[in-house]
């Protein structure tokens, strides 16, 4: 049994004339008699009273046209979904994990809506692998966060927002009640950064910005991760510099302090190859800016 066979029942079922049905579909009527007859000796039970120039299903045959159909309409839902699929135009972005429990959510979410033939495929990647494999064609967007670092060869940028850097302090430290923080109050304190070989210039960021205010840092760890480097703040082993919007995620264990003195504003890059062509991302990047303006 084939589908073919099911198309031409549910055809002469629903037209009960062979003529018909055979016109509807586009066969000789002798051809339509012949896959009817061989569809039911295939089941082993007649599925149509033929009488007096006549047809009618018989019982069997009106309890087969229900299965028929739905398995017709599974079998064209599916088509469709690997046709839609397939026409599909993917958008590849990697992501910090911030940015996932941020605004980018709503903003693919508007975006799918408003580019139906665009699908957004998301990896989740520190900043030196987002260029890694921007360089390697394995993506198409970067969504680094700052570009501490000099951006490799080939690659261009926009800020597609901004935010106040803010300190991660543990529960259990007398600093994590104040409702602000000047760095120069941080002057004894043990910081802990993100490891450079991940997030380049993160860690000279932190140097640069505690030697202007007098002090070089005690960096006493760095994490190879942000999940990494806020579970360790909460640990209580040191403070670090993050920026604002880290406040929407679970804290466990630590609390964001606004820094002042200096307060200082940090931008959110959006990375792409110069000779980029991937449909929808210019628009996407347009979307990102739109939403965090």
């Amino acid at each position: 049994m084939e589908l073919r066979h099911l198309r031409y029942f549910v055809a002469v079922a629903e037209e009960l004339n062979f003529s018909r049905a055979a016109e509807r579909l586009h066969v000789t009527q002798p051809a339509l008699s012949r896959q009817i007859r061989d569809l039911e000796d295939d089941l082993g039970s007649p599925l149509f009273l033929r009488e007096k120039g006549r047809i009618s299903l018989t019982p069997t045959g009106l309890r087969f046209l229900d299965d028929a159909r739905e398995i017709l309409a599974k079998s064209d839902r599916a088509v469709k979904c690997v046709r839609h699929r397939e026409s599909l135009i993917t958008l590849r972005v990697a992501y910090l994990p911030s940015a996932g429990a941020s605004d980018l959510p709503a903003v693919i979410r508007a975006f799918r809506q408003s580019h139906p033939g665009t699908d957004v495929a998301l990896s989740e990647l520190p900043p030196a692998s987002q260029f890694a494999d921007l360089q390697a064609g394995r993506i198409d967007l970067a969504l680094p966060g700052n570009v501490y670092a000099p951006l490799p060869p080939g690659m261009t940028n926009r800020v597609v927002a901004t935010h106040r850097l803010a300190v991660a302090v543990p529960a259990g430290d007398p600093r994590s009640r104040r409702r602000k923080l000047r760095l120069l109050d941080l002057r004894d304190a043990d910081f802990l950064s993100l490891d450079e070989s991940s997030y380049p210039g993160r860690g000279a960021m932190l140097e640069t910005l505690c030697q202007q205010a007098g002090f070089p840092p005690r960096i006493v760890q760095r994490a190879d991760s942000l999940t990494a480097l806020l579970t360790h703040v909460g640990a209580g082993a040191g403070l670090a510099l993050v920026p604002d919007h880290l406040g929407i995620l679970p804290r466990c264990g630590f609390r964001l302090v606004p820094l002042v003195e200096p307060e200082v504003t940090i931008p959110s890059h959006a990375v792409w190859k110069t000779t980029a062509t991937s449909p929808g991302l210019e628009a996407f990047v347009d979307a990102l800016a739109a939403d965090r303006s």
